[in-house]
């Protein structure tokens, strides 16, 4: 995993201690933190088009217009409907991220 990976993977980080533990600032957008590390990661290297990373990106922009407007179940989880967005670029092969122990 190169640098950009290791920044994205501390940033979602972040975001994710923030919504159990008060944290000025990130507990209060610990959402757009998330989308943040999504970001960081997609620009830190060449993302392709596969299904893991379609369905990455389809769930990251669903999570972000649950935000704006009213979606049943989509605008009250919109944070972990990112989070999933985030595992599944991760973790489903749309990245070349090798984390060793997650992976077989």
């Amino acid at each position: 995993m190169g640098p950009t990976g290791v920044l994205s993977l501390l940033v979602l980080m972040l975001a994710i201690v923030g919504v159990f533990i008060l944290i000025p600032f990130v507990s209060n957008y610990a959402f757009w933190i998330a989308i943040a590390a999504y970001v960081i990661l997609n620009w830190g290297g060449a993302a392709t088009a596969n299904w893991p990373g379609i369905l990455s990106h389809l769930l990251l922009g669903l999570a972000v217009v649950g935000v704006f407007i009213d979606i049943p179940f989509v605008s009250n989880y919109a944070f972990w409907v990112a989070i999933a967005a985030y595992v599944i670029l991760n973790w489903g092969g749309a990245t070349n991220a090798n984390w060793p122990g997650i992976q077989s």
